[in-house]
């Protein structure tokens, strides 16, 4: 009866190792997961439960603005002269600095980590990095101006400006 008791005893003793095994390889896995569901977009991603919202489609006219402000040149105004002659707009703009006003969609950083404020209209204010505080007050769909020097033209007008963006 000793024997079968010190047998039962051992085999018990070896299922509660492997059940002590699988759950800490569980939890692990679990903390592994966690982490790495974290740096891909965090809870956003585990909200199944509405729909995601359509993007917000961009207004084909500007907003109704009592006054823009006086020497300020609409973004629209100035992303189609330079959509629409390339080479004109360059020579216009090179080496001037550019008063823009717009409504703000979006504010980022580019790649520089410089912030940005998108203007509707395609029109990108590149703000120095001293003017990140004021840039975090902006809001989208607030209207803007900004003045600062042409950069560059590809996809969209950029700007280099040398103070934030403020709203009026």
């Amino acid at each position: 009866m000793a024997a079968s008791d010190a047998a039962a005893q051992k085999q018990e003793t070896t299922g509660q190792k492997v059940l002590a095994w699988v759950i800490g390889i569980a939890f692990a896995l679990g903390v592994v997961w966690f982490i790495w569901h974290e740096a891909e977009g965090g809870r956003a991603n585990l909200q199944t439960s509405t729909p995601p919202s359509p993007p917000r489609a961009t207004v084909a006219q500007e907003p109704a603005i009592r006054q823009p402000p006086a020497g300020y040149t609409s973004a629209r105004t100035l992303y189609q002269e330079f959509a629409s002659n390339q080479i004109a707009a360059e020579r216009r703009y090179k080496d001037r600095t550019i008063s823009v006003w717009g409504v703000l969609s979006r504010v980022s950083r580019n790649i520089e980590g410089l912030p940005v404020c998108h203007l509707e209209g395609n029109v990108k204010i590149v703000c120095s990095k001293y003017s990140e505080s004021r840039v975090s007050y902006l809001k989208p769909g607030q209207p803007v101006k900004a003045s600062g020097k042409f950069d560059s033209f590809d996809f969209a007008l950029r700007i280099a400006a040398d103070t934030a963006p403020r709203p009026f």
